[in-house]
């Protein structure tokens, strides 16, 4: 079955402003205060007040989110874009997220993603927000992104919070996520509740829902 990213976005949107996502109870790990990450957390009021819905692409993130215990919240790396054909298209993000994973661990990434390659080799490094323009990643020379103004994804951190996922299992794929570039660094996955049920679906790893 075909999807229409752009029609399920807007879903996702509107349910998100009708009910928006009220100030979170979190319990932080013990070495959060210590670490960049805690951003998400200081900065969540302003994140929620101004963010929007995009899509986003998972790159990483840690092990134990793929496993339904332990069940504790755990950071990662993805890619989104606040630009409507990307939204509209985000297995373009998910082909830029394959193409930097697919250098980890060597010294043979393109220059126009070297810094990325190097943040997910170490694993530990917290970078939030890094622009990175499709049109200067070889792989997309066959897309005419340029073609629709801004092409620009963003490279960032975040801490995934089980009790948002679906089953609260993390799995591979596209990701509803809320952000706010103009005005904070820190995004977070967009609670289940505001998911449409096609793009649960695909989560889930319905087959009969397929990507373009």
């Amino acid at each position: 079955m075909y999807i229409d990213y752009k029609e399920e976005l807007e879903i996702m949107r509107t349910k998100y402003k009708k009910h928006k996502v009220k100030p979170l109870k979190l319990t932080k790990p013990y070495w959060v205060p210590n670490d960049p990450i805690n951003k998400i957390y200081t900065d969540m009021p302003i994140l929620l007040e101004s963010g929007e819905v995009y899509y986003a692409a998972l790159i990483q993130a840690n092990e134990i989110l793929f496993q339904k215990k332990p069940f504790i919240d755990c950071p990662g790396n993805v890619l989104f874009s606040t630009s409507d054909i990307i939204n509209e298209n985000p297995f373009l993000l998910q082909k830029l997220a394959t193409f930097i994973y697919s250098f980890k661990n060597t010294d043979e990434a393109p220059a126009s993603i070297k810094r990325l390659v190097e943040s997910i080799t170490d694993e530990m490094e917290r970078l939030f927000n890094v622009p990175i323009s499709l049109t200067k990643v070889d792989i997309f020379n066959s897309f005419p992104v340029a073609l629709y103004g801004n092409d620009t994804a963003f490279y960032t951190t975040v801490m995934f919070f089980r009790d948002y996922l679906p089953t609260g299992v993390l799995r591979s794929g596209i990701l509803p996520i809320v952000a706010a570039p103009d005005k904070t660094d820190i995004s977070i996955i967009l609670p289940k509740k505001y998911w449409s049920k096609t793009i649960l679906k695909l989560y889930r790893g319905n087959k009969s829902c397929n990507t373009p």
